[in-house]
């Protein structure tokens, strides 16, 4: 039997700019995801919503969304780090 696996990030930016920069940076994670998976994000003022959905059929759908998550979060503390540096 198939489940579904939705997993929702909110990251709450600086400002708005910050969160646009961190939408625009993860756009590229959108392409190329398993089948199964899904990744939606949405602006809302200083906030982004970050929602990946999986349907999982195996501990391996699990750990990949485990991986998607760690990618995601890693970009967005690079971002962060690279927005810090610019100041």
């Amino acid at each position: 039997m198939e489940r579904k696996l939705v997993v929702e990030l909110l990251v709450n930016a600086s400002s708005e700019k910050v969160a646009e920069s961190i939408e625009k940076a993860l756009k590229p994670d959108n392409i190329g995801l398993p089948e199964n998976m899904k990744l939606e994000m949405k602006r809302e003022g200083e906030t982004l919503r970050i929602t990946l959905e999986s349907l999982v059929s195996s501990s391996k759908t699990i750990l990949s969304v485990r991986n998607t998550i760690d990618d995601i979060l890693q970009c967005i503390e690079a971002l962060e780090n690279t927005l810090k540096s610019a100041r």
